[in-house]
């Protein structure tokens, strides 16, 4: 019984996990393709869907209602036309290419349409191509350049010449991914809740004990529907928890109301209890498993190039490499189990909830390039008489970014100390020639000494003096005192 009854519920235990019950099942349309456990889960799904339109709905009066107060007696500026004449301008164009074409859309204020293209999602690797075209802007250093007598009536015919297509970024972008982490896979990577699809749900069962504690209403509606399995059970040759899985188009038409008023009430008890249920997982550290999956390893490679006209600017090229990673993460809880990742996942969650295991420690790096084309423009260029010829250098900017951070074994006052390391720099050449070299790096030991106050001791370096304020070395020190005020301890 208490089998039958866990698959009842099977499907509420699940929901937050978003694992739906199988499309052919329609309890308007097509009832009698349901299953009774496909009928339980989907009358719940609907169910819960309707409760979040009535919330969702209420939200959205109460936020318009706001907007009212906020805007009445004022002007609210319409967006700028020029994504939208675009958009109908090139729409016959995009129509053949429909078939490549993820969505066309335009910003809210309507200065860009951004066409995204069909991702590619082949293992281990995901990527996609966008192209936005702005609304083209004539340069500052052309405005500036052109003789003030002049400049209102020249810089409208220039901007006037500058076709809609003057300010194109293509960008490009690749992620490490994997499409699903099961038991047998040794690294799993990225953050794509879909990669832990089946880890998520069977978590949830794993962490929820035996005894759920269901009101009586809840356990009689359940009886209900396992007293109705065994008698069907003989009239169709099946045992009673077979049923269950028996499509209700094979289950004798007298007792097919029967089991579908059952299943309803089974719906309308459990939703009661779903509160219940949800704060056991909660106790047993549930909401823990949203940091592990965002621990996961994640590397990305992104990369533009925007094209300009002439006279809006030079052309650009931009590379972003990053990587984050989180040490305690769904790939170090499968390293050593040997129970199931599922079971593994849940006792690390248990441990987490206890503070036997620490989750705040990240690595971030980030590394990205920026290369500016040499712009050069001269008076033959824009027949402007008078204007004076710009020539600015070739630039290449390189920036990059270190983060690291961990709670400490040693305790101080009952807590943990925390060690921290930030590193960031910049370099900037110009037509080759260096002309910027700025890197500082950080460490900061935070020790604890009371529930609401702690004492950080920074250790900074910079490559210049200037750097590293207040001092006359390259290397600087820094103790500090930070204490939290006690309201801003409540609810902690």
């Amino acid at each position: 019984m208490k089998q039958i009854r866990f698959l009842l519920i099977l499907p509420f235990l699940l929901s937050f996990a978003n694992v739906e019950a199988r499309a052919q099942c329609d309890p308007v349309n097509a009832i009698s393709n349901c299953t009774v456990d496909e009928l339980v889960g989907e009358l719940g799904k609907r169910r819960r869907a309707q409760l979040a339109e009535l919330k969702a709905m209420g939200e959205q009066k109460v936020a318009q209602a706001s907007d009212n107060v906020v805007n009445t007696n004022r002007a609210t500026p319409a967006p700028d036309p020029f994504a939208a004449r675009l958009h109908a301008s090139y729409q016959d164009f995009l129509v053949p290419w429909s078939f490549a074409i993820n969505s066309v859309e335009e910003s809210e204020d309507g200065r860009a349409l951004i066409v995204r293209f069909n991702p590619f999602r082949e293992p281990p690797f995901v990527g996609g191509l966008t192209v936005t075209a702005s609304k083209p802007e004539l340069d500052e250093r052309v405005t500036a350049a052109i003789p003030e007598d002049s400049r209102d009536t020249e810089v409208k015919r220039l901007q006037d010449q500058i076709n809609d297509l003057g300010d194109l970024t293509f960008s490009a972008s690749v992620a490490a991914e994997t499409v699903a982490c099961t038991d047998d896979k040794k690294q799993c990577w990225g953050r794509n809740p879909k990669t832990y699809r089946n880890v998520l749900g069977q978590v949830a069962l794993d962490l929820l004990p035996t005894e759920l504690g269901s009101s009586k209403r809840a356990d009689d509606a359940a009886k209900k529907i396992i007293d109705l399995a065994r008698d069907i059970a003989p009239m169709i040759n099946k045992e009673p928890a077979e049923v269950l899985n028996t499509k209700l188009s094979d289950i004798p038409s007298d007792q097919r109301q029967q089991i579908m008023d059952a299943a309803q009430g089974l719906v309308d008890a459990d939703l009661a209890d779903r509160d219940t249920y949800l704060k056991t997982l909660g106790d047993r550290g549930i909401e823990h498993l949203s940091a592990l999956v965002d621990n996961q390893p994640q590397f990305s490679l992104t990369g533009s190039w925007r094209d300009r006209d002439k006279v809006a600017g030079p052309s650009e090229a931009a590379a972003t490499l990053e990587l984050q990673f989180g040490r305690h993460n769904l790939n170090s809880v499968k390293r050593g189990c040997s129970l199931g990742l599922s079971k593994c996942v849940a006792d690390s969650l248990r441990a987490i909830q206890t503070g036997a295991q620490d989750i705040t420690d990240k690595f971030v790096l980030s590394v990205s390039y920026k290369w500016t084309d040499r712009y050069e423009l001269t008076a033959d260029d824009v027949t402007v008489p008078g204007f004076t010829a710009i020539n600015a250098p070739r630039i290449g900017e390189l920036s990059a970014k270190l983060q690291w951070g961990q709670r400490l074994q040693q305790r101080v006052a009952g807590q943990q100390a925390r060690f921290d390391i930030n590193a960031e720099g910049f370099r900037m050449t110009e037509n080759g020639v260096r002309t910027k070299n700025d890197w500082v790096g950080t460490a900061t030991l935070t020790v604890p000494v009371a529930s609401n106050m702690s004492i950080p001791i920074s250790l900074k370096y910079g490559n210049r003096p200037d750097l590293v304020t207040d001092v006359r070395r390259h290397w600087g020190a820094h103790l500090g005192i930070s204490y939290r005020l006690p309201w801003e301890l409540k609810g902690q």
